[in-house]
């Protein structure tokens, strides 16, 4: 009778990578769960050990740093087999030797790299061999340097930027050429005072009307309002929008935001709104650029505010009343 261990290895290379990309979350119990599957057969040992390497998550929390990553991809085919790659960098000046990693990989599908302020990413290792086959990537670590020119397309779809990290030396170049980009994510931390608010989303307008999903990330602070006119001028460019996420979106910034909106819209999501947003959010609703929303997803700050109670029921109703479904997060 056969069993499972006489599959051909390809169909289980296959059924172990559907098993840990559809049912384990972290890194360390992907790495776990492929660890003990390499020793449940000698069959299943090369297909588990090829999954270890597809993913690759360097950073506190996931076992795995630089100097194990650099030992194992000097073995023969075994940065061929690195498809998706996370650097979770935090503020730890020892992650420095992530940048010997990127130097051996190419042909990736997905590039993740965060970080805190002490941790720098320099241009020279975004090489075209690293960003060429790059469906999705994620840049918030401060960057230096300036990105070369890239003649052919970027095959991007997705696409999020730290614009107090990243500058325009780096921005610019990426943005010029990614036809197939249709989701973006903008952060803003804080140290920005070095943006020019009115210019801070420029470069972004390159993209504008291709792009379907949105999300802008304030990270900085309710009281940065300076970019919401370059950022409300932005969301308007963008034609084709059909889904938003607004975090914790600058004093007044909300009903800016959601005025600019073209009538496509129909997934919006906003997460941790300030107190002052919660009395006026209901009428929101009545927006002409909503008129074809579906689903409204809110949460608030998790502390008690006044008003709260009151502005997220008649946010409700007024939500049912125009055929909104109301999910509150």
């Amino acid at each position: 009778m056969a069993v499972i261990q006489d599959l051909p290895t390809e169909l289980l290379y296959h059924i172990l990578d559907f098993l840990y990309d559809e049912n384990l979350d972290r890194a360390r119990d992907r790495l776990l769960f492929l660890r003990l599957a390499s020793l449940v057969t000698s069959d299943w040992t090369a297909p588990a050990q090829k999954l270890m390497l597809k993913d690759v998550v360097v950073g506190a929390g996931t076992g795995l740093w630089p100097a194990k990553l650099v030992a194992r991809l000097a073995q023969p085919g075994a940065a061929q087999l690195v498809k998706r790659a996370r650097f979770e960098l935090g503020n730890n000046p020892a992650f420095a030797g992530y940048e010997r990693i990127l130097d051996t990989l190419r042909n990736l599908e997905k590039l993740v790299l965060v970080g805190g302020r002490l941790v720098k990413l320099s241009t020279e290792v975004l090489r075209l061999e690293l960003l060429q086959d790059l469906t999705h990537l994620t840049l918030t670590v401060p960057t230096s340097g300036v990105l070369p020119h890239l003649i052919h397309p970027l095959p991007l779809t997705s696409l999020h930027i730290s614009r107090t990290h990243v500058p325009d030396s780096v921005l610019q170049p990426l943005l010029a050429n990614v036809p197939s980009l249709g989701h973006l994510a903008v952060e803003w931390r804080y140290m920005e005072d070095n943006l020019d608010p009115l210019s801070s989303m420029t470069h972004f307008d390159l993209v504008a009307p291709q792009l379907r999903a949105l999300s802008l990330l304030h990270y900085d602070g309710t009281g940065r309002t300076s970019k919401v006119p370059a950022v409300t001028a932005f969301i308007a460019k963008c034609t084709s929008l059909t889904s938003i996420r607004l975090h914790t979106p600058p004093r007044d910034g909300l009903i800016a935001y959601l005025r600019a909106v073209v009538p496509k819209l129909a997934v919006l999501e906003t997460v941790f709104l300030a107190g002052q947003d919660a009395p006026v959010v209901a009428s929101a609703v009545s927006f002409p650029a909503l008129n074809r929303l579906k689903t409204w997803r809110m949460s608030y700050w998790s502390q008690p505010m006044t008003n709260r109670s009151d502005g997220m029921e008649q946010w409700e109703l007024a939500c049912r009343a125009q055929g909104i479904k109301p999910i509150c997060g």
